[in-house]
């Protein structure tokens, strides 16, 4: 912070809306918005935020597949503090298959983002989890009314291989009457080089995630050939804007979107490009796929996830 990615995103929705009767909250930041019943330690000096959460004696800890997590929770147990570990699984592999493995082993609860992420845990790690969904603020994230003359097709993701980015370019080329718009962190060069005889791909460099509001919400639908994800906030923030989804069946994308209603699951590439053809042709179907996603999305708004770790973090500490 102040710049988070998507991770550190969604821990700062979920503790902000932690009771600050019953949750007092202590996270690594430099600067961000806090509600008053977080107290931020500035990361800029490494041993002395390690001291301040020390003193700050917590009752649990959540942490990620980081190394530097595990080291805090040795010096947990070197001061003999009875802080009870949460750990979360953002996606298999984690950042560190050893890092991951560690702390999953060692914490007191695992969560994971996704029953795939979840399976992957018990074959890999061998522990059991519990499932708690990534979250969606679908008040900010919302359809808003557009015509588009040549219909929109959005990628947003990191420009590396597994995230299909190369795909988008490919299947753009069957469909010159739509413009392809691309969003993403990572060298995209290889990319540019790919649209040079491609008119109608536009590779971008990735906004702030304030203005990714009005991106969806301009956009028609969201292609995502991603192969593996722990659970998609694109996919999420794309449904909650209205925009059906066309991205492979594997990994968790089954989880997030309901194939035939708010989006299609892909099993091919050659798929894709039908299901990708069927809704740029059809209108209506169109039209009834963006009222389902928007429905879709409205499982996962963080009124009905925030409470699951308000609940998790209570019976913790019990």
């Amino acid at each position: 912070m102040p710049n988070p990615g998507t991770i550190d995103r969604n821990r700062f929705e979920v503790v902000k809306r932690l009771d600050p009767r019953r949750f007092t909250v202590s996270a690594f930041a430099n600067t961000y918005d806090f509600p008053k019943h977080i107290i931020p330690i500035p990361s800029s000096s490494k041993v002395n935020a390690v001291a301040k959460i020390l003193a700050f004696n917590p009752d649990i800890i959540h942490t990620r597949g980081w190394p530097r997590c595990l080291i805090m929770r040795y010096l947990v147990r070197l001061r003999k503090l009875r802080s009870k570990h949460v750990f979360t699984l953002h996606g298999m592999p984690e950042e560190n298959w050893l890092w991951g493995k560690k702390l999953a082993t060692d914490a007191d609860v695992v969560t994971c983002v996704s029953r795939n992420t979840a399976d992957l845990a018990k074959r890999e790690y061998g522990v059991d989890s519990v499932v708690i969904y990534n979250g969606i603020n679908t008040g900010f994230f919302r359809p808003e009314k557009h015509h588009n003359e040549r219909l929109r097709i959005l990628f947003v993701g990191r420009y590396v291989g597994f995230k299909g980015s190369h795909l988008v370019v490919q299947l753009a080329k069957y469909f010159p009457e739509c413009d392809f718009a691309m969003y993403g962190r990572g060298d995209p060069s290889s990319l540019i080089a790919e649209t040079a005889k491609v008119k109608n791909v536009k590779v971008n460099a990735p906004v702030p995630h304030e203005k990714m509001r009005w991106i969806y919400a301009n956009s028609d639908i969201l292609l995502f050939p991603s192969v593996r994800e722990g659970f998609s906030n694109v996919i999420l923030e794309a449904l909650a804007c209205g925009l059906p989804v066309v991205c492979f069946d594997t990994s968790s994308f089954r989880e997030a979107v309901e194939h035939g209603k708010s989006g299609l699951l892909s099993s091919s590439f050659g798929e894709m490009k039908i299901h990708l053809e069927y809704l740029i042709n059809d209108e209506e179907a169109r039209r009834k796929f963006s009222e389902n996603a928007r429905r879709n999305a409205l499982e996962f708004d963080w009124s009905v996830i925030a409470p699951q770790w308000s609940k998790l973090f209570e019976q913790v500490v019990t």
